[in-house]
Parts: structure tokens; C-alpha cells; sequence
């Protein structure tokens, strides 16, 4: 049975350590697109998705718009899912780059 090197050790590949460091840099990015506020429409502000989307105070309700705040939470959670389905994405990609052999490290059977 071959043995993989962790990406820790000194004989971890390039690539078992530079993928894992994108994709916490990825996870990082998609958490912080959860927490910014956003504008919908271009005329209602809302909160971040992962603080609830509730829209600023200010904001009429109106025939275009319709309610400010099932419009915030619609779009809030649309967001929350798109930031959690590139957040488990990067996850399998960094897990795996860390943790698949390289090229070096496999050896040919013979």
C-alpha cells in the first residue's frame, strides 16, 4: 500500500500545499459575499444573507418591488445557497488536492 505524504510534511508535493491555501481562500471569499449587505432591484438595501436580509427601514413597499422584505429574504437565500455550495465545493477540491498522491509519490508497479 502506498503511503500519501500530508501536506505538511516536507515531502508534500507543490500541489498538496498551494490547493488547500486557495480553497480556504475560496471558502473565505464565499463567507464574506454571506455577510455583506446587498441591494436588490437597485432601490431596496438589505442585509447580509447570513444576518437575515432584512431591508433597510426606509424602504417603501411598492407595485414593482412588492413587499421589501419577502424580496430580501428571497434573494438573501439564494445567496446563502450559492455561498454554501461553493463553500462544500472547495472543501472536496481542497481536501482532495491535499490528500491525493502526486506523481512523484506513486510508485509503478512492476
Amino acid at each position: 500500500m502506498q503511503r500519501v505524504a500530508p501536506p505538511w510534511s516536507p515531502e508534500a508535493s507543490i500541489r498538496q500545499r498551494v490547493v488547500p491555501v486557495v480553497a480556504a481562500l475560496v471558502i473565505v471569499a464565499a463567507l464574506v459575499y454571506g455577510l455583506m449587505s446587498f441591494t436588490f432591484a437597485g432601490r431596496v438595501q438589505c442585509t447580509g444573507a447570513l444576518f437575515g436580509s432584512q431591508p433597510a427601514p426606509e424602504t417603501p413597499a411598492g407595485a414593482i418591488i412588492g413587499s421589501p422584505e419577502r424580496a430580501c429574504a428571497d434573494t438573501g437565500g439564494r445567496r446563502r445557497v450559492n455561498a454554501i455550495v461553493v463553500i462544500g465545493a472547495a472543501l472536496a477540491i481542497g481536501l482532495g488536492g491535499a490528500f491525493l498522491p502526486s506523481d512523484d509519490q506513486v510508485e509503478p508497479k512492476s
